[in-house]
């Protein structure tokens, strides 16, 4: 017979019609819409044919994966139809990971949200009045609470604004205060943000002119005096909170350019950055200026953001000589910049906690204030839980978190670390795994080889949840990952379409593996998904002799049953375990642990039997469940 061409091979996939009449996925259609699934299939053909196109599929590999299709169609709905933005555990020791979310919030955060946009609120609504009220209020009045308390009588004549980040309050700030007017500041100061913005950008957008003064690394008071014109608006000093400037460096205090501002009679803005109002001396960090610092020495406005030193949500804020906001607050501008409901609400828990004196409950500080003997316990626990895997090694060493975010760049906090290292894996290999962990992503750094954790910035209720201090995730991940190279063999190349499929199986590991990780890497192997991923798990028990449910277990789901059977002179006591394999496929395990048949007086062990339960029709309007147990 002569071989097939790529023709013969494409002729053989179904169209897009015949593919949604396959009775699994018509079930999809009512349970996901049509559309989505008729998406998913096209798509799942489309890779198909990009195999065929490329050579990467024999006629072997072309049967098997028609023989799989209807999973890969399901497998590509799960995909497109689950939220890509998911919780991860930050173990990098990066506290304010940009990347990564930046401060993680209280929890009194989520529960003051959940009041709040759970249904209405007085947001812009006074409720002595009776009439309209400010939305910025509600924050207003807990910055001025705070602010009296690390300001002092000053605080009497702040106030405080909030938009949506900080460089809208920059954008906001220099356009209030010096539009089609120059802004004075140092060359030094000309940082770039993340995302490729830069000040003068941001000044330029604003409609203000930029007005440089000074050399990179030396700006006097001086150079501020000589650049002053009629056209001089505003004073500006940027902080530089994402880099470090050291040796032949010099900068006025910000007490002379308050000073030359007021003689001139410009006000004078500061752009903190990252604005802490926790006092970071008190965990040696001494280069940081604070946002009670910046007011006190007579700041016009100071704006900062909320979700990094405050450990706050995102926000934008403004605080400074209320005529100042006032102005601000007319802007055309702030109303299209403005925050909502729910990112006021997190503010103000995040607000209290400072007011409270808790700030221990403010994750982002904590962090900050973890001693490293405490670290060092629990990554102690987390090496000892990894001892069994024998191909991973951990390791506790020295190491240094940093603050991240663009917060103090110069800081290094100590803590101990775990380092991992794999006997058949790289470090990136691993990495990339712990990346693609289940049900959360494990996300860590390499460095010189090896794979670093750092529990800093890793939640302890997480030891238990990942779970980390148990090792399972580390160490399961890993097996499965080992498992599933060393059993799974296919004639199908890794990039097919529909994902590696089952042909050879081969139990020749070398080393022991757990029956969970060999029950897991079978089911991931055949496209089950993580237990759990239904809302609500269901039972569907066995009823020897009377009658059994035509539903199968749900994937990725285990059931234990046990029971006694009697009748006549047998007793038996019989015990089934079902593993729901895939969406339609129940594996079973059944063994009669004791047996006892008087007719004959015969006790012992009954008999061990394997067996399989497929799903053919899923119960819609029309059609019932039909399934077939063997």
């Amino acid at each position: 017979m002569p071989a097939k061409s790529k023709s013969d091979f494409l002729r053989q996939l179904p169209s897009v019609d015949e593919l949604l009449r396959e009775p699994v996925i018509a079930a999809l259609t009512e349970t996901s819409g049509r559309a989505t699934t008729t998406d998913a299939a096209r798509a799942v053909l489309a890779r198909l044919r990009e195999e065929i196109a490329a050579g990467h599929l024999d006629a072997k590999g072309v049967e098997m994966a028609l023989a799989g299709i209807a999973g890969a169609v399901e497998r590509q709905l799960h995909t497109a139809t689950q939220s890509s933005l998911r919780a991860v555990v930050n173990a990098t020791g990066v506290i304010l990971h940009t990347n990564l979310g930046r401060a993680p919030l209280a929890e009194e955060c989520f529960e003051r949200m959940r009041e709040v946009g759970a249904g209405y609120s007085n947001l812009e609504f006074d409720l002595e009045s009776g009439e309209r009220g400010r939305r910025d209020s509600h924050t207003d009045r807990l910055f001025s609470t705070l602010f009296a308390q690390q300001v002092g009588e000053a605080a009497a004549e702040l106030a405080t604004a909030v938009v949506n980040n900080n460089a809208a309050a920059v954008l906001l700030g220099l356009n209030t205060l010096a539009e089609d007017g120059e802004a004075v500041v140092s060359r030094g100061e000309l940082v770039e943000i993340g995302g490729s913005f830069r000040i003068p950008e941001v000044m330029q957008k604003a409609g203000v002119t930029l007005r440089e003064v000074g050399t990179t690394n030396r700006t006097r008071i001086a150079d501020y005096e000589r650049a002053i014109s009629e056209r001089t608006r505003v004073l500006l000093r940027v902080h530089r909170s994402n880099f470090q400037m050291v040796g032949f460096t010099e900068q006025p205090a910000l007490t002379e350019l308050v000073a030359l501002g007021r003689k001139h009679k410009i006000p004078v803005m500061e752009d903190l950055g990252s604005g802490a109002l926790f006092d970071l001396r008190l965990l040696g960090i001494n280069n940081e200026p604070g946002v009670a610092e910046s007011l006190r020495a007579g700041v016009d406005v100071v704006t900062y953001s909320g979700d990094k030193l405050l450990g706050g949500p995102q926000a934008g804020i403004l605080s400074g000589k209320k005529k100042v906001i006032a102005q601000i607050r007319k802007n055309p501008l702030f109303r299209a910049l403005r925050v909502d409901k729910l990112t006021y609400a997190a503010l103000e828990a995040t607000l209290l906690a400072y007011i409270r004196q808790r700030t221990i409950e403010i994750p982002a500080l904590a962090m900050m204030q973890m001693p490293a003997e405490e670290i060092r316990r629990r990554a102690e626990a987390i090496i000892a839980e990894l001892k069994p895997a024998a191909k991973l090694k951990a390791e506790l060493c020295a190491g240094e978190s940093v603050i991240g975010g663009g917060a103090a760049p110069g800081a290094k906090l100590p803590t101990m670390l775990i380092a991992l290292t794999h006997a058949d894996l790289s470090a990136d290999s691993l990495a990339r795994r712990l990346r693609e962990a289940e049900p959360l992503a494990i996300i860590a750094r390499v460095e010189e080889g090896r794979v670093l954790l750092d529990l800093r910035t890793v939640f302890p209720a997480q030891d238990e949840r990942v779970p980390l201090s148990s090792g399972t995730q580390v160490l399961d991940f890993i097996h499965v990952a080992d498992v599933v190279e060393a059993f799974v063999r296919s004639d199908l190349n890794a990039r097919s379409a529909i994902g590696p499929m089952t042909a050879i199986w081969n139990v020749c590991t070398g080393t022991g593996q757990p029956v969970r990780a060999f029950a897991l890497a079978v089911a991931r192997a055949m496209g089950a998904q993580q237990a759990g991923s239904s809302d609500e798990l269901v039972a569907t028990p066995n009823r020897p002799t009377v009658t059994n449910t035509a539903d199968t277990t749900q994937r990725g789901v285990l059931e234990i049953e046990d029971g006694i059977a009697a009748g006549g002179t047998l007793q038996e006591l019989q015990g089934l375990l079902k593993f729901g394999a895939t969406r339609d496929l129940e594996l079973r395990l059944g063994n009669n642990t004791f047996q006892h048949d008087a007719s004959v007086h015969s006790t012992g062990v009954g008999d061990t039997t394997l067996g399989a339960k497929y799903r053919f029709l899923h119960q819609t309007a029309r059609v019932p469940v039909i399934s077939l147990a063997y």
